[in-house]
Protein backbone atom coordinates (compact mmCIF):
# COMPACT_ATOMS: atom_id res chain seq x y z
CA UNK A 1 0.00 0.00 0.00
CA UNK A 2 1.56 3.29 -1.14
CA UNK A 3 0.80 6.73 0.17
CA UNK A 4 -1.25 8.89 -2.23
CA UNK A 5 0.46 12.05 -3.40
CA UNK A 6 -2.49 13.95 -4.84
CA UNK A 7 -4.27 16.80 -3.04
CA UNK A 8 -7.52 14.84 -2.83
CA UNK A 9 -6.23 12.44 -0.18
CA UNK A 10 -8.54 11.73 2.76
CA UNK A 11 -8.65 14.54 5.32
CA UNK A 12 -10.02 13.89 8.79
CA UNK A 13 -12.79 16.42 9.57
CA UNK A 14 -16.01 16.88 11.51
CA UNK A 15 -18.02 15.53 8.60
CA UNK A 16 -16.85 12.02 9.50
CA UNK A 17 -18.59 12.29 12.89
CA UNK A 18 -21.98 12.70 11.21
CA UNK A 19 -24.26 9.72 11.79
CA UNK A 20 -28.01 9.79 11.17
CA UNK A 21 -28.38 13.37 12.47
CA UNK A 22 -26.46 16.35 11.04
CA UNK A 23 -23.94 17.91 13.41
CA UNK A 24 -25.66 21.30 13.08
CA UNK A 25 -29.27 22.30 12.52
CA UNK A 26 -31.30 25.49 12.13
CA UNK A 27 -33.88 25.15 14.90
CA UNK A 28 -35.55 28.56 14.45
CA UNK A 29 -35.27 28.45 10.64
CA UNK A 30 -33.58 31.81 10.24
CA UNK A 31 -30.91 30.47 7.90
CA UNK A 32 -28.18 30.07 10.53
CA UNK A 33 -27.28 26.85 12.42
CA UNK A 34 -28.17 27.20 16.10
CA UNK A 35 -28.01 23.64 17.46
CA UNK A 36 -25.00 21.35 17.92
CA UNK A 37 -25.92 17.67 17.82
CA UNK A 38 -22.78 16.28 19.41
CA UNK A 39 -21.84 15.55 22.99
CA UNK A 40 -18.28 14.98 24.18
CA UNK A 41 -17.35 12.58 26.96
CA UNK A 42 -14.03 11.97 28.67
CA UNK A 43 -12.65 9.16 30.77
CA UNK A 44 -12.77 9.92 34.51
CA UNK A 45 -9.70 11.71 35.86
CA UNK A 46 -8.62 12.93 32.43
CA UNK A 47 -5.44 14.88 33.22
CA UNK A 48 -3.60 15.10 29.90
CA UNK A 49 -2.76 18.69 28.98
CA UNK A 50 -2.40 17.94 25.24
CA UNK A 51 -5.76 16.16 25.14
CA UNK A 52 -7.44 19.03 26.98
CA UNK A 53 -5.87 21.47 24.48
CA UNK A 54 -7.39 19.46 21.63
CA UNK A 55 -10.78 19.37 23.33
CA UNK A 56 -10.66 23.15 23.81
CA UNK A 57 -9.84 23.69 20.12
CA UNK A 58 -12.68 21.36 19.11
CA UNK A 59 -15.15 23.21 21.36
CA UNK A 60 -14.10 26.52 19.82
CA UNK A 61 -14.71 25.22 16.28
CA UNK A 62 -18.09 23.71 17.13
CA UNK A 63 -19.25 26.94 18.77
CA UNK A 64 -18.12 29.01 15.78
CA UNK A 65 -20.27 26.85 13.50
CA UNK A 66 -23.43 27.53 15.56
CA UNK A 67 -24.99 30.80 16.71
CA UNK A 68 -27.08 29.07 19.38
CA UNK A 69 -26.20 27.60 22.77
CA UNK A 70 -22.60 26.43 22.94
CA UNK A 71 -21.49 22.86 23.36
CA UNK A 72 -21.38 21.68 26.98
CA UNK A 73 -18.01 20.92 28.61
CA UNK A 74 -16.91 17.28 28.28
CA UNK A 75 -18.78 14.92 30.59
CA UNK A 76 -16.77 12.39 32.63
CA UNK A 77 -18.11 8.88 31.98
CA UNK A 78 -16.78 5.34 31.98
CA UNK A 79 -17.73 4.63 28.36
CA UNK A 80 -19.30 6.26 25.33
CA UNK A 81 -23.02 6.94 25.25
CA UNK A 82 -25.25 7.11 22.18
CA UNK A 83 -23.84 9.38 19.48
CA UNK A 84 -21.06 10.67 21.74
CA UNK A 85 -17.45 11.48 20.94
CA UNK A 86 -15.70 9.81 23.87
CA UNK A 87 -12.03 10.46 24.65
CA UNK A 88 -10.03 7.98 26.70
CA UNK A 89 -6.93 8.76 28.76
CA UNK A 90 -3.61 8.18 26.97
CA UNK A 91 -2.20 4.75 27.87
CA UNK A 92 1.30 3.49 27.14
CA UNK A 93 0.15 -0.03 26.29
CA UNK A 94 -1.88 1.04 23.25
CA UNK A 95 -0.63 -0.36 19.91
CA UNK A 96 -1.14 2.97 18.13
CA UNK A 97 -0.21 6.57 18.79
CA UNK A 98 -3.84 7.62 18.31
CA UNK A 99 -6.97 5.92 17.04
CA UNK A 100 -10.37 7.46 16.33
CA UNK A 101 -12.91 4.72 15.65
CA UNK A 102 -16.65 4.26 15.47
CA UNK A 103 -18.22 2.31 18.34
CA UNK A 104 -21.34 0.25 18.86
CA UNK A 105 -23.22 3.20 20.37
CA UNK A 106 -23.29 4.99 16.98
CA UNK A 107 -20.60 7.34 18.24
CA UNK A 108 -16.84 7.69 18.10
CA UNK A 109 -14.06 7.12 20.60
CA UNK A 110 -10.49 8.38 20.67
CA UNK A 111 -7.69 6.48 22.36
CA UNK A 112 -3.93 6.11 22.05
CA UNK A 113 -0.55 6.01 23.75
CA UNK A 114 0.60 9.48 22.64
CA UNK A 115 -1.06 12.59 24.14
CA UNK A 116 0.36 14.73 21.32
CA UNK A 117 -0.96 12.38 18.61
CA UNK A 118 -4.39 12.38 20.26
CA UNK A 119 -4.28 16.20 20.30
CA UNK A 120 -3.32 16.10 16.63
CA UNK A 121 -6.47 14.10 15.89
CA UNK A 122 -8.68 16.54 17.81
CA UNK A 123 -6.98 19.52 16.15
CA UNK A 124 -7.65 17.97 12.74
CA UNK A 125 -11.35 17.80 13.60
CA UNK A 126 -11.21 21.41 14.82
CA UNK A 127 -9.46 22.87 11.78
CA UNK A 128 -10.50 20.83 8.76
CA UNK A 129 -13.09 21.92 6.23
CA UNK A 130 -16.29 19.99 6.98
CA UNK A 131 -17.03 17.49 4.24
CA UNK A 132 -20.66 17.27 3.17
CA UNK A 133 -20.07 13.82 1.66
CA UNK A 134 -17.40 12.19 3.79
CA UNK A 135 -16.05 8.72 3.17
CA UNK A 136 -17.84 6.01 5.17
CA UNK A 137 -14.81 5.54 7.42
CA UNK A 138 -14.98 3.60 10.68
CA UNK A 139 -11.40 4.05 11.92
CA UNK A 140 -8.54 6.55 11.66
CA UNK A 141 -5.15 5.46 13.01
CA UNK A 142 -1.87 7.28 13.57
CA UNK A 143 0.82 4.66 14.14
CA UNK A 144 3.59 7.13 14.99
CA UNK A 145 3.68 10.18 17.23
CA UNK A 146 2.81 13.37 15.33
CA UNK A 147 2.76 11.51 12.01
CA UNK A 148 1.80 13.42 8.88
CA UNK A 149 -0.08 10.42 7.48
CA UNK A 150 -2.39 7.81 8.94
CA UNK A 151 -4.55 4.88 7.89
CA UNK A 152 -8.30 5.10 7.40
CA UNK A 153 -10.48 1.98 7.27
CA UNK A 154 -14.00 1.67 5.91
CA UNK A 155 -16.79 -0.74 6.80
CA UNK A 156 -15.46 -3.33 4.37
CA UNK A 157 -12.02 -3.38 5.95
CA UNK A 158 -10.38 -1.51 3.09
CA UNK A 159 -7.40 0.61 4.20
CA UNK A 160 -6.29 3.86 2.60
CA UNK A 161 -4.05 6.70 3.68
CA UNK A 162 -5.35 9.98 5.04
CA UNK A 163 -3.42 13.19 5.50
CA UNK A 164 -3.12 15.21 8.71
CA UNK A 165 -3.08 19.03 8.51
CA UNK A 166 0.20 20.80 9.24
CA UNK A 167 -0.38 22.82 12.41
CA UNK A 168 1.71 24.50 15.09
CA UNK A 169 3.80 21.98 17.01
CA UNK A 170 3.42 21.55 20.73
CA UNK A 171 6.43 20.90 22.93
CA UNK A 172 6.53 19.64 26.51
CA UNK A 173 6.76 22.69 28.79
CA UNK A 174 9.74 23.48 30.94
CA UNK A 175 9.45 23.50 34.70
CA UNK A 176 6.80 26.10 35.63
CA UNK A 177 8.13 29.38 36.94
CA UNK A 178 5.80 32.04 38.33
CA UNK A 179 6.98 35.63 38.06
CA UNK A 180 7.12 37.60 41.28
CA UNK A 181 4.21 39.99 41.68
CA UNK A 182 6.64 42.87 42.26
CA UNK A 183 7.99 42.38 38.73
CA UNK A 184 4.60 42.90 37.11
CA UNK A 185 2.61 46.01 36.33
CA UNK A 186 -0.85 46.31 37.85
CA UNK A 187 -3.70 45.87 35.41
CA UNK A 188 -7.47 45.97 35.49
CA UNK A 189 -8.70 42.45 34.88
CA UNK A 190 -12.22 43.71 34.11
CA UNK A 191 -11.07 45.81 31.15
CA UNK A 192 -9.54 43.05 29.02
CA UNK A 193 -12.63 42.23 26.95
CA UNK A 194 -11.85 44.95 24.39
CA UNK A 195 -8.26 43.70 24.12
CA UNK A 196 -9.32 40.09 23.68
CA UNK A 197 -12.04 40.86 21.12
CA UNK A 198 -10.74 43.88 19.17
CA UNK A 199 -13.08 45.25 16.52
CA UNK A 200 -11.98 45.46 12.90
CA UNK A 201 -11.50 49.09 11.88
CA UNK A 202 -12.84 48.24 8.40
CA UNK A 203 -15.85 46.35 9.78
CA UNK A 204 -16.88 47.39 13.31
CA UNK A 205 -19.34 44.50 13.50
CA UNK A 206 -16.56 41.91 13.31
CA UNK A 207 -14.16 40.94 16.07
CA UNK A 208 -11.17 38.62 16.16
CA UNK A 209 -10.42 36.56 19.26
CA UNK A 210 -6.90 37.61 20.24
CA UNK A 211 -6.44 34.98 22.96
CA UNK A 212 -4.31 31.85 23.01
CA UNK A 213 -3.79 29.32 25.78
CA UNK A 214 -0.61 27.59 26.94
CA UNK A 215 -1.40 24.52 29.02
CA UNK A 216 0.84 22.34 31.19
CA UNK A 217 1.56 18.73 30.33
CA UNK A 218 -0.69 17.65 33.23
CA UNK A 219 -4.02 19.45 33.71
CA UNK A 220 -6.84 18.56 36.10
CA UNK A 221 -10.37 17.84 34.83
CA UNK A 222 -11.73 20.78 36.85
CA UNK A 223 -9.47 23.31 35.12
CA UNK A 224 -9.88 21.60 31.74
CA UNK A 225 -13.66 21.89 31.89
CA UNK A 226 -13.43 25.51 33.07
CA UNK A 227 -11.16 26.36 30.12
CA UNK A 228 -13.59 24.73 27.67
CA UNK A 229 -16.30 27.01 29.07
CA UNK A 230 -13.96 30.02 28.79
CA UNK A 231 -13.21 29.41 25.12
CA UNK A 232 -16.85 28.53 24.37
CA UNK A 233 -17.95 31.89 25.79
CA UNK A 234 -15.16 33.67 23.90
CA UNK A 235 -15.95 32.05 20.56
CA UNK A 236 -19.64 32.90 21.02
CA UNK A 237 -18.66 36.61 21.04
CA UNK A 238 -16.08 36.47 18.25
CA UNK A 239 -16.73 36.51 14.52
CA UNK A 240 -13.26 35.17 13.71
CA UNK A 241 -10.85 32.85 15.51
CA UNK A 242 -7.53 31.30 14.56
CA UNK A 243 -7.19 27.60 15.31
CA UNK A 244 -5.59 25.90 17.07
CA UNK A 245 -5.65 28.42 19.90
CA UNK A 246 -4.83 26.03 22.77
CA UNK A 247 -1.29 24.66 22.91
CA UNK A 248 1.03 22.84 25.27
CA UNK A 249 4.18 24.55 26.46
CA UNK A 250 4.09 27.97 24.81
CA UNK A 251 1.87 30.08 22.56
CA UNK A 252 3.09 30.63 18.99
CA UNK A 253 2.12 33.76 17.10
CA UNK A 254 0.55 37.04 18.14
CA UNK A 255 -2.23 37.81 20.57
CA UNK A 256 -2.51 37.69 24.31
CA UNK A 257 -1.28 34.38 25.73
CA UNK A 258 -2.80 32.98 28.91
CA UNK A 259 -0.55 30.38 30.55
CA UNK A 260 -2.17 27.97 32.99
CA UNK A 261 -0.12 26.62 35.92
CA UNK A 262 -1.52 24.34 38.58
CA UNK A 263 0.43 24.64 41.81
CA UNK A 264 0.12 23.76 45.48
CA UNK A 265 -0.77 27.35 46.41
CA UNK A 266 -3.90 27.75 48.57
CA UNK A 267 -5.08 30.58 46.30
CA UNK A 268 -5.13 31.51 42.63
CA UNK A 269 -3.88 34.67 40.95
CA UNK A 270 -3.41 36.15 37.50
CA UNK A 271 -0.13 37.90 36.72
CA UNK A 272 0.70 40.01 33.68
CA UNK A 273 4.02 40.61 31.95
CA UNK A 274 3.92 42.52 28.65
CA UNK A 275 1.55 40.61 26.35
CA UNK A 276 1.45 37.54 28.55
CA UNK A 277 -0.84 36.46 31.37
CA UNK A 278 -0.22 33.65 33.84
CA UNK A 279 -3.02 32.13 35.89
CA UNK A 280 -1.61 30.03 38.70
CA UNK A 281 -2.94 28.39 41.82
CA UNK A 282 -4.39 25.29 43.41
CA UNK A 283 -6.80 23.22 41.33
CA UNK A 284 -10.01 24.24 43.09
CA UNK A 285 -9.04 27.90 43.38
CA UNK A 286 -7.68 28.09 39.83
CA UNK A 287 -10.78 26.55 38.25
CA UNK A 288 -12.93 29.02 40.20
CA UNK A 289 -10.73 31.89 38.96
CA UNK A 290 -11.09 30.73 35.34
CA UNK A 291 -14.86 30.68 35.73
CA UNK A 292 -14.78 34.21 37.18
CA UNK A 293 -12.68 35.68 34.35
CA UNK A 294 -15.04 33.98 31.90
CA UNK A 295 -17.86 35.95 33.49
CA UNK A 296 -15.84 39.17 33.53
CA UNK A 297 -14.51 38.97 30.00
CA UNK A 298 -17.16 37.32 27.87
CA UNK A 299 -20.57 36.89 29.47
CA UNK A 300 -23.33 39.39 28.70
CA UNK A 301 -23.94 40.38 32.33
CA UNK A 302 -20.26 41.11 33.01
CA UNK A 303 -19.03 44.65 33.79
CA UNK A 304 -19.32 46.53 30.53
CA UNK A 305 -21.54 43.81 29.09
CA UNK A 306 -24.86 44.12 27.31
CA UNK A 307 -27.04 43.83 30.42
CA UNK A 308 -25.17 46.57 32.25
CA UNK A 309 -25.24 48.87 29.25
CA UNK A 310 -28.98 48.30 28.96
CA UNK A 311 -29.51 49.34 32.59
CA UNK A 312 -27.31 52.42 32.07
CA UNK A 313 -29.44 53.46 29.12
CA UNK A 314 -32.63 53.04 31.16
CA UNK A 315 -31.19 55.19 33.96
CA UNK A 316 -30.11 57.93 31.56
CA UNK A 317 -33.49 57.88 29.85
CA UNK A 318 -35.24 58.14 33.24
CA UNK A 319 -33.02 61.09 34.23
CA UNK A 320 -34.19 63.02 31.17
CA UNK A 321 -37.87 62.82 32.19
Amino acid sequence: MQKPVDATAHMLNLGHLTTGTPLFSDHDRDGYPDRIHLSVGIAPNMNSGPVWAGLINLAARLNMESCGPGIAPPVPCMEAENGMLWVNRPAGNMPWAACLEKNRQDGWQLSGRSPLAMKQMLDALATGAISTDPTRAVRFVLTKNEAGWGRVSDQNGTDEWFRMPVLCRDTPPASPQIAAISDLTDFDITSLADCLLPADSQDPRSSHLALTLALPWILSPACGRALVSLISAASARATEIRLPLAHVGSCPGDGLCLTIEETAMPEARIFRCNNHLTAAGGIRQLSALIREVTRLWFEADAPGGEALESWKKKLFDAARL
